[in-house]
């Protein structure tokens, strides 16, 4: 008899892991994906970036395995190519086989990593986090239900994510950078509630109307919903009617200072460590922005250094910021933490400027303690204040926007367009720095 190729594959799944783990947070998103996809948020930069890391650690942790198949299918949404070929690569005998896909009554799901030992098949999730998540070992519980049900046994199924106490010095070394964490024990655990999930949840996927599910924490829990301009006002994403006041007293303190500094550092950072002395997800610092006003009605001072590039030794700028600094000073940061742990990792790098990072920090003050709302909302509070618009084609309008314009330039970038893309990031600090001083300063 006659078959084409298409008979040969799986049907079309109902579930995938990702969908699956959607119906785990709130049955409305897994609806709303199902029947009202086009009504999604549009994915902002950071989102996508985030995506690509996760990707592009994924592969790169396949070198752990290295000459192995690889079953995924020529385009991203044939998924029942890869069963088909992850079935083949089984029956051949294939003993390394990256992105094994397999589908159990309507399930679909991929592994990173599917491995045969001497002990039988072992399943490799890798993640592009510091430690272990909850929402990942949910995640490799349905792997394990899918995978099991389908007909091959795992002889244990492992968790990988990067580990943060890794310092690259010399050749990446990849049994460091990753950190393997059996999860086979909580995953048999959740066998029975997988199995009374998806029973569910298939059940809503299919239901004509839209689950009424009032908004609240699930939304952002454990990761924001792509339907959140959908179902929330879209107010409470703007400035709220009546915005939360700055505290008066802690800025009258800071305006009896003199003379005070306002400090903004620009960063990079990148979840494989690319040069020595870096670790994974170490924020680099590319540019410092100082503007120091003596309180004296004088005119404040700007001093700023950029980079070149990301490969360029960062001694240089380090060396100029404490150049422009006194050993006593009131240096009025955002987020004192994060400036802290900057420094901190400078000092790792630098030690004979250990101490004058040491004195410096000493002196950090958070103006973040005056703004009365989430730390993500501060920089756009102030950024109110001021006009980003460089006059240049390339517009930087946050921290994330300058951190990529920066990571994307190369050593053989042309000279015109380097110019251009430091110009506007130098021009994105020296507002931020602005906008700290005249908020102080009650302009």
């Amino acid at each position: 008899f006659f078959f084409t190729f298409e008979q040969m594959l799986p049907p079309k799944h109902v579930l995938s892991k990702t969908t699956y783990l959607y119906g785990c947070q709130c049955h409305k998103r897994l609806w709303l994906h199902k029947h009202r996809p086009k009504e999604k948020d549009v994915m902002s930069e950071a989102q996508a970036a985030i995506f690509q890391r996760g990707t592009d650690v994924g592969i790169l942790a396949q070198q752990l395995f290295p000459k192995g198949v690889d079953a995924s299918p020529p385009q991203p949404w044939l998924y029942q190519q890869a069963v088909f070929n992850t079935e083949k690569y089984i029956r051949q005998g294939h003993q390394v086989i990256y992105e094994a896909a397999f589908q159990y009554e309507g399930i679909l799901c991929a592994v990173d990593l599917l491995i045969k030992t001497s002990k039988g098949w072992i399943a490799y999730e890798v993640k592009s986090s510091l430690s272990l998540k909850p929402a990942q070992v949910d995640d490799a519980a349905l792997q394990y239900y899918v995978i099991t049900n389908s007909g091959i046994s795992l002889a244990d199924i492992v968790v990988v994510h990067l580990n943060k106490n890794y310092t690259r010095q010399g050749e990446l070394e990849l049994r460091k950078l990753f950190k393997p964490i059996t999860v086979l024990p909580e995953v048999k655990k959740l066998q029975e509630q997988i199995a009374e999930n998806v029973k569910e949840l298939l059940e809503i996927t299919v239901q004509k109307t839209q689950p009424a599910i009032e908004t609240g924490d699930h939304c952002f829990s454990p990761y924001a919903c792509d339907f959140l301009g959908l179902c929330h006002p879209k107010d409470l994403f703007t400035s709220p009617v009546e915005p939360p006041q700055p505290d008066a007293q802690y800025l009258q303190l800071l305006r009896q200072s003199s003379p005070i500094y306002f400090l903004d550092l620009q960063t990079w950072r990148s979840a494989v460590p690319l040069k020595n002395g870096q670790w994974p997800y170490r924020e680099n610092v590319f540019q410092f922005t100082l503007l120091k006003d003596d309180m004296q009605g004088n005119a404040p001072m700007l001093h700023q250094c950029c980079l070149e590039n990301k490969n360029e030794n960062p001694r240089k700028l380090l060396t100029e910021l404490l150049a422009h600094l006194p050993s006593e000073r009131n240096i009025v940061v955002l987020q004192k933490k994060r400036v802290h742990y900057q420094l901190e990792a400078f000092k790792k790098e630098f030690p004979d400027l250990a101490d004058s990072l040491k004195g410096m920090q000493q002196w950090l003050i958070d103006l973040s303690l005056a703004l009365p709302f989430h730390p993500d909302q501060h920089k756009s509070y102030l950024s109110e204040k001021f006009e980003t618009k460089t006059g240049r084609e390339i517009i930087i309008k946050d921290d994330y926007s300058a951190s990529a314009a920066f990571y994307n330039l190369e050593l053989n970038t042309a000279e015109p367009e380097k110019i251009n893309v430091l110009g506007a990031i130098q021009y994105y600090g020296a507002s931020v720095a602005q906008a700290m001083h005249d908020f102080v300063k009650g302009k």
